[in-house]
């Protein structure tokens, strides 16, 4: 399935029907974006990288086989989320205040529908994973280069403090951890 035909039916009652489930429950759904990886790192895809947790998720889900990749991590996510191309929204400008009014992110498709979404990870995207996306909850690295120590990170906006290199801290791990606490 490619990215705007999973926009389209994640956003519609079709989407229920496609997973076999009764239109009275909606199913879960996770997407992950695996920053840094090429297409066939993952195990999954016939890679010859160990991804056993990765593979397990795709085993029991719903694969992207379409999906393109912009070369930076930004304009991936916005082209995952939005279904644009990232030369149509401006987020190949990392501008403050460049992504046009009309943008729509798919937990605003998902919202009216009694979906809560939740953003844990990187975040390059209108500089804010809460305001003007639809997200319920977010927990926002900004500092990408520190996966041991980060500087900047904020959970609901709120700057969280300095991570120091003897508390033993994985951003891998919190992003995961926070993800399940949400």
């Amino acid at each position: 399935m490619d990215r705007r035909t999973f926009l389209k039916t994640a956003s519609s009652s079709a989407f229920t029907s496609a997973f076999g489930q009764s239109r009275d429950r909606k199913p879960n759904f996770v997407v992950i974006l695996a920053d840094d990886m090429g297409y066939s790192d993952a195990g999954c895809y016939g890679g010859d990288i160990d991804t056993p947790n990765i593979d397990k998720l795709a085993a029991g889900g719903l694969r992207f086989t379409q999906a393109y990749s912009t070369a930076r991590c930004g304009p991936s996510r916005d082209c995952l989320l939005t279904g644009y191309y990232a030369q149509q929204t401006a987020a190949d400008i990392m501008t403050p205040g460049s992504t046009p009014d009309w943008t729509r992110f798919l937990p605003e498709y998902l919202k009216p529908r009694g979906y809560r979404s939740y953003h844990s990870g990187k975040w390059h995207i209108k500089f804010s994973a809460l305001a003007g996306t639809g997200f319920d909850h977010s927990y926002m690295l900004l500092d990408e280069n520190r996966y041991f120590a980060p500087r900047l990170q904020h959970l609901d906006e709120q700057p969280l403090p300095a991570v120091k290199p003897e508390d033993h801290f994985y951003v891998t791990k919190r992003s995961a951890n926070t993800a399940f606490g949400f």
